[in-house]
């Protein structure tokens, strides 16, 4: 599983130990959130963040179907579907029957087909229950809301090629009202009748050859169906990271002089610190307890101390001139500096962290290089000794 924090302030600053902020209104009656987060990327689960109903990447390949590249606006990530039959199965989902919603981003790389690919559906697992899906028999590429599967609800909308769209359904009784990016659509339906079990994410389950294929992120179920002025306060919430849906660390303001004369002594116990001047010409020592810190300068002409408990450390500087020293307990740190002039000494001694050392060069002439292991994982790659 990767463990590469992405440069993202946004993203450092959520609890993912418990990410919903449920006093938010539009978090009422959520019962299912599927949204790609950096750190659960490459793994075989899709994380939902309500309720623990992870999703079972099925027929995917965890090393190239998470993608972060080409991520919708607000995003982190995606999961790419690109071949007939791949999914991401839910086997036990409470019912939705009466008042529901349903929303998420889709990426079409295809929505030419004469019939169906699937976005996500709840059912037995068979032709039942309820499906939105671009596309019908009578209806080539645009946003269907299928019931039992047998009766197509076509909306107006059409699902463009290489766009991102954030699309929403919200059903209440026989009424479904269809969002599609800014076009708004109210059907008359049928009733929802039995008892779907199961959440399928990229594919039409009772058919072969009807799969999604394209890139989905941000997958959600409520309980309820969402007003129109809920939906547009949905789709902005999403468009700029969540920032109230999400539950993030009490944030505190610290500022750096752009170039610091002495020491520069930071400690944090919560909050994010980003740190962003282009020079640092003399000691910074970092203590940090559950905080996160995005440090972006571009040089640091002597000593870096970096001291973590549980935060993570995000380190883009260019050019680090002296010693570094980095200890850590369960904190992430990628170190991603282009050239380390190590005049002092290199010192890593990890717990159960991750150090990631993606320098270009490194040079230890004269100098030592140590490196202590615990249950931690450090990884130095692209270096070369210039010496």
């Amino acid at each position: 599983m990767s463990r590469s924090f992405a440069a993202n302030q946004s993203y450092l600053s959520v609890d993912w130990g418990s990410p919903i902020n449920w006093d938010h209104p539009l978090n009422r009656g959520l019962v299912g959130w599927w949204l790609n987060a950096p750190h659960w990327q490459g793994g075989t689960k899709w994380r939902d963040l309500a309720n623990g109903y992870d999703g079972t990447l099925t027929s995917m390949d965890p090393s190239t179907d998470w993608v972060t590249s080409g991520s919708r606006q607000g995003g982190w990530g995606a999961l790419d579907f690109g071949a007939s039959d791949q999914s991401v199965q839910v086997s036990s989902f409470p019912t939705t029957t009466g008042s529901f919603t349903v929303s998420g981003w889709f990426q079409s790389t295809n929505n030419n087909n004469a019939d169906r690919e699937g976005i996500v559906e709840h059912s037995t697992g068979g032709n039942d229950g309820w499906r939105i899906q671009t596309g019908s028999v009578a209806a080539k590429g645009k946003l269907t809301f299928t019931l039992g599967g047998v009766a197509d609800y076509s909306f107006t909308n059409l699902a463009l090629v290489g766009d991102w769209q954030f699309f929403t359904v919200s059903v209440s009784g026989t009424t479904a009202v269809g969002y599609l990016d800014s076009e708004t659509q109210s059907l008359t339906i049928g009733t929802l009748s039995g008892t779907p079990t199961k959440v399928i994410i990229g594919d039409i389950n009772a058919f072969t050859g009807f799969s999604f294929l394209g890139k989905m992120d941000d997958i959600r179920i409520w309980n309820r169906n969402l007003s129109a002025r809920e939906y547009a306060l949905l789709y902005q919430q999403s468009i700029h990271s969540y920032p109230d849906m999400l539950r993030r660390w009490t944030r505190r303001a610290y500022s750096v002089p752009a170039a610091a004369g002495g020491a520069t002594t930071i400690a944090l116990t919560t909050g994010t610190f980003t740190y962003t001047p282009k020079d640092l010409t003399n000691l910074l020592a970092l203590k940090l307890g559950a905080a996160d810190l995005v440090m972006q300068g571009l040089d640091v002409h002597t000593a870096i101390a970096v001291n973590l408990a549980s935060s993570n450390f995000q380190f883009t500087a260019k050019n680090v001139q002296n010693a570094v020293a980095i200890r850590l307990a369960a904190a992430g740190f990628p170190f991603s500096a282009k050239d380390v002039t190590v005049i002092g000494a290199l010192v890593v001694d990890l717990a159960n962290g991750t150090f990631n050392f993606a320098g270009k060069a490194l040079d230890v002439s004269g100098t030592a290089l140590s490196r202590a292991y615990h249950a931690g994982h450090l990884v130095l790659n692209r270096l070369s000794r210039r010496n």
